[in-house]
């Protein structure tokens, strides 16, 4: 174990090398967090609680930012992450070393010196433009005034086609698409429907692409991008 913090809900945070452990006295339940479940690194050197009771976590490579909300009787934790791009130091921090200060200013140490910042800083949640950039049928990359079935699909430029009609046999697609991110891509997340299909958005993270089996009956993919 690295570092340990009770914060002011009784929640006791553990922080070690392979990830963060939260003990919950009441329940007696442990909850382990990593990068699976979506924090910054493994390595975990120091804990704090803000002013307005966010946990704050910074590792050997980057910052995390966890709420954590009451779910019945369990809680649930979002993590938002801060490395180089944002500002964050690229190298890793130092055990045990961060601080908050009467105006609630964070200070954390690391092997360049110290980093600190507003604890009311707000992740950004600006939409993104969306590319498509590949269109796969059967497997097969589709071209432009290619014929597949008789029949030529794509007349234009991908970027600049608004449908493709398919017929009853092409039922397998599969698209890759990009969101035009140049300053911090890695956090771009996307979300995808198909509608007729799917109820509900589907996510992907940075750089996926998807493939799906229908029947194409004038379906639309729609995309958003954060």
């Amino acid at each position: 174990m690295v570092c340990l913090f009770a914060d002011k809900e009784g929640l006791l945070w553990l922080g070690t090398y392979g990830g963060l452990y939260v003990w919950d006295p009441v329940k007696a339940h442990m909850y382990r967090l990593g990068t699976s479940e979506g924090l910054v690194n493994n390595s975990v050197k120091a804990i704090i609680q803000d002013a307005d009771h966010s946990i704050w976590i910074t590792t050997s490579k980057g910052i995390s930012r966890i709420e954590k909300k009451r779910s019945g009787t369990d809680y649930k934790f979002t993590i938002h992450n801060y490395n180089e791009n944002d500002g964050v130091s690229k190298h890793a921090f130092v055990g045990r070393a961060s601080y908050l200060s009467k105006n609630n200013q964070l200070y954390f140490g690391n092997l360049d010196g110290l980093n600190y910042l507003k604890h009311s800083i707000q992740p950004g949640t600006l939409p993104v433009p969306v590319m498509i950039f590949n269109f796969k049928l059967l497997g097969r990359p589709v071209e432009e005034n290619a014929l597949y079935d008789g029949k030529v699909l794509l007349k234009a430029p991908l970027s600049q086609t608004g449908y493709i009609r398919l017929n009853h046999r092409q039922n397998f697609i599969n698209i890759q698409f990009s969101g035009l991110n140049y300053i911090n891509p890695e956090k771009t997340y996307f979300r995808y429907q198909l509608s007729g299909v799917d109820k509900q958005w589907r996510e992907e993270m940075p750089g996926q692409h998807f493939g799906r089996q229908f029947i194409p009956i004038c379906h639309r993919v729609n995309t958003s991008s954060v």
